[in-house]
Formats: C-alpha cells, structure tokens, sequence
C-alpha cells in the first residue's frame, strides 16, 4: 500500500534526481556554448571535430532521409535503423528550410541537443545506483566528478550512435543489477525495453546478444513464465525488422556485422569481394531498382553491398562448419598483438585506452581538468584497478556467492552481458583499425559506477580494522550515509 511517507519520500527522490538533471544539462549545455567558437560552421569538417553527420559510414544521406524518409528506413540494411530513424524525424519534424546544407546542420543541432539530455540521464543513473548501495554523500560526489568526465562530454558532440546506445547499456545493466540483487524490484518489461531498444540500435546487440541474453535471465532466478513474457515484449520491437531484413535482404540482421565484418575480423583471403561472386547466385534480393539513386549512390548501402554480405555470410556459414577449430583459432588472433607496447591496430592494445582520444574533437581537445581524468583513466592503470576490484568483490561476498550452485548462477546471469560486450569489443576488430576505446564507453559508466561502489566498500573495512584509531575523524561520508537500499552491502 501507498503510505503518505512512501508518496513524500518518491516526491523528494524524483525533486532530487529533477535537480541534478537540470545541473547536469545546464553544465553541458553551457559548456557547449562557451566552446562554440571552437565550432565550425560550414565545409565538409562542420562540427567539433572532423565529420558531420553525412560523411559517417554509419549514416544514410540527409538528403535521402530527408526527402524519401520512409524507403530510405524500409531499404537500410548495413545498420540498424534508430539512427537514421531520429535524424528523419529531426530533419521532417524540425524542417524549417528548403537547402539540405541548412536541413542537415538544423538535424545535427537537434542531435546533439538530444546527447546532452542522456549525459544528464546518465548522470541521474549512475547517482541511484550509487545512491541505493553507497548512500546519499558519496552518490552526490560520484555524480559530480562523472559530469566533468572528459568522456562523456566528448560523446556529446559525436554524431553516431554511441552516446544513445551508452544510455541503454547503463540502463539494462541497471535493471539487471537491481533483479540481482532485489527481484522483488525487478521489472521484466524494462528490461525487455532496454533489450529491444538496443537491438535496434547498435549491430552487436542483435541475434548473437539475443540469444545468449536468454538463458541469463533464467540464470538470475526468472520464471519460464516470466522469460516468456519478456521475450514476447523484445518481438514487438525485433520481429518487424526480423521480416525486412529476411525480406528485402536474405539476412535476419544488419548485412556489415555478418558479411564483411566477420570475414575481415577472421583474415580470411582472398579479398571478400572476390570470395563474394562465388555465392551470390544463390542470394535471393528483393532490391527495386532506382533505390540506389533515391540513397544517393551511399557507398556503403547499395545493392551491391547487400549482394556481396549476403554471398558473404552464405560462405561463412559453410566455412565455420566445415573449419570450427580454425574458425575459434581465427577469432582469437586480435590477442596474437594485446602487447601493449606493440604499434598493430588490435582492440586490446586499444579498449583501455582514454575513450575521449579517439578522434580529434575541439570540444573536449583542451579541458583545463582533463588531466586528472587522464590519470585516473589511464590505458594501464585503469584495468589494473578494475580487474583487482573485481577479485576483491569476489573475496568480500565469498559466501554469497558461492555458498550454493544458484547464486553462482545469478551472478553469471548478471555479469553475462558484460562478458558479451568485453569480448565481442576485444574480437570484433577489422584488419585495418581499431575502435575499441570507444566500443569501451558502452560500458563506461558502468565501469565507473562499480569502481566507486567498491572503492567506498573497501575503505569502510579498512575503517572497521582501524577504527579506534580514526574514530575522531568522523568519516561521515563512508560511514554515517543511511543504509543501503539493495542487501547489505557495507561490508
């Protein structure tokens, strides 16, 4: 039952998370206009940094999107579509003239606006977490030293997808940890949400991520019932672009993570274009013609891109079925250079790197507090602190953990996604670059937020041994907050 002391404590959590939204965005939105003459305005390199939103491979023409909006989403198949589906809405919506130059510029203002509103979300995701397990003081601070985070002020001003698809990552890993830890709290629709969402976002979250997310949900203690039910929730969003891919394109997911990019990411030989015209008679298109005039000739979603991923994953199939050994052999070669000291483009020479150093972007180029940021999140001593937190967690809740088989298995359910997404962040690089530091920032926050939970963690039992020594000192920040919300978590 609704008390009248549960409705003001919700009125004075959500004024809270209002007001620290507010901060949030008014920090970034100030600082995107004290910086604004670090922003060019007109050329091919309009923006903060090098690439509008026209000259991404991951995007479709603004022109396209903007005069034929429907059969440019319908026939986009080398990504997914959210994207490309808010720009449209950006450049049909909030039209106001008749030059593309002008419509382009006005989608990619409304773009980056809609980034400052998830830097602020972000910010409010992580303060409740933080605040549900650390308390109030340290959430606060926590809040305050993320918003001047270099990193996800950078991603504010790029034009792809990274910021949104961050957003949701933090989200489910939210939901999934409150399920953890709390199931009375956990929501299978959100989550199914969260899931759907992604899927359509970004290629990695789709058919392969689809799958092994399922037998995690079983993991942290759902009902068939209820696994149902939420697979059924991630169909609304899913089955759609399921039947036009399988339609339009003889593929069930975006055509570049399954044609060229596996064959890349494998080094296989000869070239995937040559390897390609020996199956493409057996690829079954249903590609009009005129359609590669209506995208403006996109050189990397046309007809025959799409022949060539579709042909791409036909010889795919049959080789990994007929090679499984050097198909895992193959997988593992980005590790073959993980020295760090070694110059070739591999992702883990790269994932720890700073995610802001990615492409030259005047916004964040010159931060008079970017140093800090720099050593805290430095490319060596970053994991280092991680992967040694992560060993301590497992030591301090030792007999949660692995008092029984079942919450073995809940904890594998919850840290399944993050396997996912650290592998397929570590494996999933062409030969020819490497972009892992910002495949990295999808997790970030997440990141971030367990650091300091186990930093607060591991200083509170030092002050437990040392405590008639610091009595007088009245840690009030990592002793005195309320109680936790989710378990007992002050040890």
């Amino acid at each position: 039952m609704l008390t009248f002391q549960k409705m003001e404590r919700r009125f004075k959590n959500h004024r809270l998370l209002a007001t620290l939204f507010l901060l949030s965005f008014g920090f970034i939105y100030a600082l995107h206009w004290s910086r604004s003459d670090y922003r060019k305005t007109e050329g091919e390199d309009a923006g903060y940094y090098m690439y509008h939103s026209d000259r991404m491979m991951q995007t479709l023409s603004s022109y396209a999107l903007w005069q034929h909006p429907i059969e440019s989403i319908l026939y986009l198949h080398k990504q997914p579509p959210m994207l490309d589906l808010i720009r449209a809405t950006f450049m049909n919506v909030f039209n106001y003239g008749e030059k593309q130059e002008f419509v382009r510029k006005t989608a990619d203002d409304r773009m980056i606006l809609l980034h400052m509103i998830l830097f602020s979300v972000l910010g409010c995701f992580i303060f409740t977490w933080l605040r549900n397990t650390i308390g109030m003081t340290g959430a606060l601070v926590a809040w305050l030293a993320w918003i001047f985070h270099p990193s996800p002020i950078y991603y504010t001003a790029l034009l792809d997808a990274t910021m949104i698809t961050t957003a949701l990552v933090t989200w489910l890993f939210y939901e999934l940890y409150v399920t953890y830890k709390n199931p009375s709290q956990s929501s299978y629709s959100r989550i199914a949400v969260s899931v759907g969402l992604l899927f359509l976002t970004r290629t990695p979250f789709q058919l392969i991520f689809f799958i092994g997310f399922i037998p995690c949900l079983f993991f942290l203690g759902y009902s068939t019932k209820k696994v149902m039910k939420t697979l059924a929730i991630i169909s609304l969003f899913i089955a759609p672009y399921f039947a036009k891919q399988i339609y339009f394109f003889d593929t069930i997911q975006s055509s570049s993570f399954n044609g060229y990019e596996m064959y890349e990411m494998l080094w296989l030989n000869p070239k995937p274009e040559i390897t390609a015209k020996k199956y493409i008679d057996r690829v079954n298109l249903r590609y009009p013609d005129g359609i590669d005039e209506l995208l403006t000739n996109d050189p990397f979603n046309n007809r025959q891109q799409a022949l060539e991923n579709a042909a791409l994953q036909l010889f795919l199939g049959e080789w990994i079925r007929n090679n499984p050994g050097d198909f895992i052999w193959r997988l593992g070669r980005s590790f073959k250079y993980s020295s760090p000291f070694n110059s070739h483009p591999s992702n883990p020479n790269h994932y720890w790197k700073q995610s802001w150093i990615y492409i030259e972007n005047r916004l964040t180029d010159d931060l008079p507090w970017a140093k800090p940021y720099y050593w805290v999140f430095h490319e060596y001593g970053f994991p280092l602190i991680f992967y040694t937190f992560c060993l301590s967690y497992l030591w301090i809740n030792r007999e949660e953990v692995f008092k029984n088989k079942k919450s073995l298995l809940k904890l594998t359910g919850f840290i399944g996604p993050f396997f996912y997404l650290w592998l397929i962040s570590h494996l999933s690089n062409r030969s020819v670059w490497s972009e892992a530091n910002r495949l990295k920032f999808y997790m970030e926050p997440v990141y971030y937020t367990f650091v300091i939970y186990q930093s607060v963690i591991l200083i509170r039992r030092l002050y437990k041994l040392r405590a008639p020594k610091l009595h007088d000192l009245k840690l009030k920040l990592l002793v005195h907050d309320p109680k936790p919300k989710w378990g007992n978590q002050t040890e």
